[in-house]
């Protein structure tokens, strides 16, 4: 899904090709993309328009990059799930693209437990397998 999205915006992608699981133990796939994305937002203005896969996406209005373009994180799976950390933890970014991560590890929701089976969703109990 994100590949047809990142066509359509007329924008300067960037892919954050973040360390994996389980090679790498946590927190290194998110440290990755933080330093990444931490690096774009305090340098958005030598970037032009751009997203990060966790991608980072800098908005703007077509006459140039300045310090007021917007920037967004956007990805699928684990990597929605990557954005939405680094949004809680670098405070600037304006928008966030989440398309079907796992936010609820409690795994209590009604529509957790609807589409669970057989294995629509990744359970705690699929993941220690």
């Amino acid at each position: 899904m994100c590949p047809h999205l990142f066509s359509a915006v007329k924008a300067i992608w960037i892919a954050v090709q973040y360390r994996l699981a389980p090679e790498q133990k946590y927190p290194i796939w998110l440290d990755d993309s933080y330093d990444v994305t931490r690096y774009i937002t305090g340098n958005k203005v030598s970037y032009g328009p751009v997203f990060l896969q966790l991608f980072v996406f800098v908005y703007h209005d077509y006459s140039g990059v300045h310090q007021t373009a917007k920037i967004g994180v956007a990805s699928d799976s684990a990597g929605a799930q990557i954005s939405a950390s680094i949004c809680y933890m670098i405070k600037n970014i304006d928008f966030q693209i989440l398309v079907y991560g796992l936010f609820d590890v409690a795994c209590r929701t009604p529509s957790h437990k609807e589409f669970s089976y057989p294995m629509y969703i990744l359970t705690p109990a699929t993941l220690e397998c």
